[in-house]
């Protein structure tokens, strides 16, 4: 095989307070921690995919599964060609 694809395993990062954020005013330097909310966002006109790891990883999936398709398809075309420059030589 030619290893077109390098897999991957992705996973989700898990904190104790996955919407905090500290904010930093640049004029002071002065640091402040505050939760972020979806709410702030205003009304949602379009739902995303969302970027969880079952996303990522089933992607990872359909591209190696190509990727290994193409491999093959390389591999006959390559033995089709040699085929072929032993007949005509």
């Amino acid at each position: 095989m030619m290893n077109l694809f390098q897999d991957k395993q992705w996973i989700d990062t898990e904190v104790q307070y996955p919407g905090r954020r500290e904010l930093t005013d640049i004029q002071t330097g002065e640091k402040k921690r505050v939760d972020v909310r979806r709410a702030a966002e205003g009304i949602v006109t379009q739902e995303g995919i969302p970027c969880y790891s079952e996303t990522f990883n089933d992607l990872e999936y359909r591209i190696k599964r190509y990727a290994y398709e193409m491999e093959d398809i390389m591999q006959k075309c390559s033995r089709l060609l040699n085929d072929i420059n032993r007949k005509v030589v």
